[in-house]
């Protein structure tokens, strides 16, 4: 069909980390005079869990008030983390939409319209922090191997627990100028956004074999 281009790509990956991954992205364009065209894309994302979030181990005491309290992040794949709840990460996941126009009179001057969305699932964040507030807790972490079982007060974890949706626009003009003084490339750039938290989980620490009473986080 004269003035029509379509393309599209198929990825497949595999991590070692949390394993396969498939996206692929298809794009559109047609032009209805050489001045004038509309185009279009939809496509699919990720992004891998990073070493910080996969590996980070952090203990610091910090004071609520007056009072010391011992905090520590751990990784997902350790006893501490696993007996409160902790899954394995997932890689965050994409899906992008975006729809534009292209204006094009003349070769020194072309302007261009976009409007997109990009909602993103599997977000990866730290939980709240889980209070060491009971003897039931405290034997959790006495199971698990913790070293310092007794003095820990908190606990936090990396891991997949919201969604975001982003909505926005771009307009960009370009300009060329020939003179006899040389070239001159103008560019306009202009871009509106919102961010949206579209989904927000909540986690409840499981109950120890020995009984106990669980919180929700």
């Amino acid at each position: 069909i004269e003035g029509l281009d379509l393309s599209g790509a198929l990825r497949y990956e595999h991590f070692s980390d949390f394993g396969s991954t498939t996206n692929w992205k298809a794009t559109a364009r047609y032009a209805f005079t050489d001045a004038i065209a509309v185009r279009a894309a939809a496509s699919t994302g990720f992004r891998a869990p990073t070493p910080g979030q996969l590996y980070t181990t952090n203990v610091a005491t910090a004071f609520t008030g007056a009072n010391p309290i011992e905090s520590g992040i751990y990784p997902v794949s350790t006893a501490a983390a696993q007996a409160f709840g902790a899954q394995a990460l997932k890689p965050e996941k994409s899906k992008n939409l975006s729809a534009g126009v292209v204006f094009t009179p003349s070769s020194a001057f072309s302007v261009t319209l976009d409007a997109y969305q990009v909602k993103v699932d599997d977000r990866i964040g730290l939980t709240g922090n889980i209070d060491i507030n009971t003897e039931q807790r405290r034997q959790m972490l006495r199971v698990a191997g913790v070293a310092n079982a007794e003095t820990l007060g908190r606990i936090r974890y990396f891991t997949n627990s919201f969604a975001t949706r982003t909505r926005g626009i771009d307009l960009v003009a370009n300009h060329t100028l020939n003179s006899g003084l040389g070239r001159f490339n103008t560019i306009l750039a202009v871009n509106y956004n919102k961010t949206d938290v579209t989904r927000m989980d909540s986690f409840v620490v499981p109950v120890p074999a020995f009984g106990g009473v669980p919180a929700s986080n």
